[in-house]
């Protein structure tokens, strides 16, 4: 059966009210951008960093503000060794129907954490799915 509801576009309508962030990018050249969610955590944590210590690899992961309270040394280990922190919100909470005053407090609390540890951000969001251009 084939819908008659458009496709939603939640990056479409979230970079409304987000302007200056990064969400999409082009890539013209041969890489993959390797990018982790839900994090950081002591579940499997260490062993993902050392795997990719190991192969010389750099990813993206993509931290929530409660688990990276709960885990600043993982997240301290991530930046260490050269993988950026991108914003994940802070609960983790479904943004769907919730204010923008309530988006804006999860994305503005995480945000000071990664900056108040002194980690390296990327200026790119991403909830469930990242688009590529």
């Amino acid at each position: 059966m084939k819908s008659i509801i458009p496709p939603f576009k939640p990056i479409s309508i979230l970079s409304l009210f987000f302007r200056g962030l990064t969400w999409t990018l082009a890539n013209n050249e041969n890489k993959i951008y390797l990018t982790f969610d839900d994090g950081p955590s002591t579940e499997g944590g260490q062993q993902i960093l050392d795997i990719l210590r190991n192969e010389g690899v750099r990813a993206t992961f993509f931290v929530d503000g409660v688990s990276l309270e709960a885990n600043m040394p993982i997240a301290q280990r991530m930046v260490t060794e050269g993988h950026a922190l991108g914003n994940h919100s802070y609960s983790h909470s479904r943004m769907v129907a919730r204010s923008y005053a309530f988006v804006r407090l999860e994305i503005a609390l995480t945000d000071a954490l990664i900056r108040a540890n002194r980690h390296t951000i990327t200026n790119l969001i991403c909830r469930k799915r990242c688009q590529t251009a």
